[in-house]
């Protein structure tokens, strides 16, 4: 909801190596730092504390093939980047500590072209550590898939459309004084309900070459979460 994905990504440290395999490529990922994902959003005047995770680094694996359908497979165990919520008294006042707990993921995801179309689906499988979230809130990323259709028009016209599902798992019941922390957390992690469902279109009108571009996205998601923007660059 806020810049391009390029303005917002942190640079890391990351050792990489690669390999030919069965017809694709294998590679690994380890990133010996941690930085934590910055949300464009304050936190109502309350004080912050960051706290670190006690493993820091991270390492990924993935196994890639192209050709008619571009395909691969991604397993990752890293702290959660996006920080986790919690009320604590700072200096006698109330506080909220920012945790970043472990999770690990698989992932999967295809690109193909049918005549005009392009096709794109993702999806990934999550493993939060949910002793470092009991009590702080109910439920916790368990699945989430997108899948996306796109198409350019004379004129230099982009149409993407896509379709988005994001279930979760129960954690245990909240504890009272962390209720207000357990619906922010709801609404930064998409687990409002235990199967978020909805869709996106983005209609981009391109000009002079690539030089210049204009886009408008809508989103819908059930349980009320629904956003439009307008870009230009």
């Amino acid at each position: 909801l806020v810049e391009g994905e390029d303005e917002n990504r942190l640079g890391q440290v990351t050792i990489t190596a690669a390999i030919p395999l069965a017809g694709g490529e294998l590679s690994g990922f380890w990133v010996p730092e941690f930085r934590q994902t910055r949300l464009p959003s304050s936190y109502d005047g309350l004080a912050i504390r960051s706290v670190k995770p006690l493993q820091r680094d991270s390492f990924a694996l993935r196994y890639e093939r192209f050709g008619g359908v571009d395909l691969a497979v991604t397993f990752a165990q890293a702290p959660d980047r996006t920080p986790w919520l919690s009320l604590i008294p700072i200096k006698g006042r109330p506080g909220l500590a920012l945790q970043h707990p472990r999770v690990r993921m698989i992932g999967a995801d295809l690109a193909t072209n049918v005549g005009d179309f392009g096709i794109r689906f993702e999806s990934a499988l999550y493993s939060h550590d949910r002793v470092a979230l009991s009590g702080l809130i109910d439920r916790v990323p368990r699945l989430a898939a997108v899948i996306g259709l796109d198409r350019s028009f004379p004129g230099q016209w982009h149409f993407i459309a896509q379709g988005i599902l994001r279930t979760s798992r129960s954690v245990g019941p909240i504890s009272w004084n962390q209720q207000l922390a357990a619906r922010r957390n709801a609404n930064i992690h998409g687990t409002w309900d235990h199967t978020v469902f909805g869709a996106t279109l983005a209609v981009r009108k391109t000009f002079a070459g690539d030089r210049m571009q204009t886009e408008l996205t809508g989103a819908l998601l059930s349980g009320g979460g629904a956003f439009l923007q307008a870009r230009g660059s």
